[in-house]
């Protein structure tokens, strides 16, 4: 990364509202997640509750998915509805959407059916097991991290879910985190609190943004050891440092860079650089 330079690619500054177009043309309404596939970038635009696609080439902003205005969980095509709209993730064939009100649904971007793959709407608590029986705490993020395979950030459960999918239903077991705490250790030993953000790096590593303990997280996909990466657990503040040297303030959403190694961390008002390989 050359310079640091911030531009504005599509939508406008204090226009709120909905309209395809193209760039600055398009209109949304708080967008709250994005995934890409190299060639466009879906975005849930979550006060439309709608899902939104725009080509990286020409900018072009389309709505492929939702209600514009009608927040609702319907399956269907043409016909479905979103709501509590929080994050997205592309595993090679489907989108994922989380919703805050508990539950995943898939999204096919071609034809912009919509399937509930696990969850209730509404029906918070905690429960592993199959499509409708899990029930999510107001999960925040989704990650993909091959076919049909997900990590959830299920935040006030303060457990990192895995989500395994088979056609239309989601297999959901939690192996990561149990309470609310800080501990590193290895599975349902490691603790977290209120985590919100997770990023692959690709080659089997689960970075997590833990945001209540203020601090960065890195699970083993291989041993399932958790291990405190950056900042100092407790202490909230914005330093710039290496590992325990630096300080965090509730660090939020994360994107891993797979071209320069790096995670890329949102943080209040700021975005954070983090050299993680």
């Amino acid at each position: 990364m050359d310079t640091a330079e911030v531009t504005t690619w599509a939508g406008q500054s204090g226009a709120n509202g909905h309209m395809d177009g193209m760039g600055t043309g398009a209109r949304f309404s708080n967008p709250s997640g994005l995934a890409t596939d190299g060639a466009v970038i879906w975005v849930a635009d979550a006060g439309n509750a709608v899902i939104r696609e725009i080509d990286v080439t020409t900018a072009q902003v389309t709505t492929i998915a939702g209600q514009v205005g009608n927040a609702g969980n319907n399956d269907g095509m043409g016909g479905a509805t979103l709501d509590a709209m929080r994050d997205l993730a592309w595993d090679g064939s489907f989108l994922y959407l989380v919703q805050g009100n508990g539950v995943v649904r898939r999204i096919d971007p071609g034809s912009g059916a919509v399937v509930t793959v696990a969850g209730q709407p509404n029906t918070n608590g905690f429960m592993d097991g199959q499509g409708g029986a899990v029930r999510f705490d107001v999960p925040r993020h989704i990650e993909a991290t091959g076919p049909g395979e997900l990590y959830i950030a299920d935040t006030e459960n303060h457990r990192v879910r895995l989500m395994l999918v088979n056609g239309m239903v989601g297999d959901v077991s939690s192996p990561y985190g149990m309470m609310a705490g800080h501990q590193d250790g290895n599975g349902n030993a490691a603790l977290f609190r209120r985590h919100r953000g997770l990023a692959h790096d690709g080659a089997g590593h689960l970075a997590v943004s833990d945001s209540d303990n203020f601090v960065i997280r890195e699970i083993d996909l291989g041993t399932d050891e958790v291990t405190t990466i950056a900042g100092m657990a407790g202490n909230a503040n914005h330093v710039e440092g290496v590992g325990v040297g630096a300080g965090f303030d509730k660090p939020l959403d994360m994107h891993y860079d797979a071209t320069t190694g790096d995670l890329f961390i949102s943080e209040g008002n700021v975005l954070r650089r983090m050299y993680y390989q």
